[in-house]
């Protein structure tokens, strides 16, 4: 995502989340599918990391959850994690079953 990130333009969805992750530190963004959700979340990442966080962790499955450490300060990005272009059934099931 260099690329991407080196020529990010700071829109109201990015100032929207970035408020959200200060108010609240959670914040959910949601889209059609290319419309910067991910790029996004790249930039909250590497701000949060400016800002003293110790690691910003991305992960797409709940099998991946072992790798998140909520009592320190780290970033956890959820990517795709229902489908990266539509809806998954099949995914939603495992993350209801991970975490209900």
């Amino acid at each position: 995502m260099g690329s991407d990130l080196g020529c990010f333009v700071p829109t109201d969805a990015y100032r929207e989340a970035v408020k959200a992750l200060q108010q609240h530190r959670f914040v959910i963004l949601l889209g059609d599918p290319a419309s910067g959700k991910s790029t996004i979340a790249a930039i909250l990442a590497l701000g949060a990391l400016d800002d003293g966080c110790i690691g910003a962790v991305k992960i797409n499955a709940p099998d991946q959850l072992n790798v998140w450490h909520p009592g320190e300060e780290q970033l956890l990005w959820v990517d795709d994690a229902f489908g990266s272009n539509h809806f998954d059934v099949d995914r939603m099931s495992r993350w209801n079953a991970e975490l209900g």
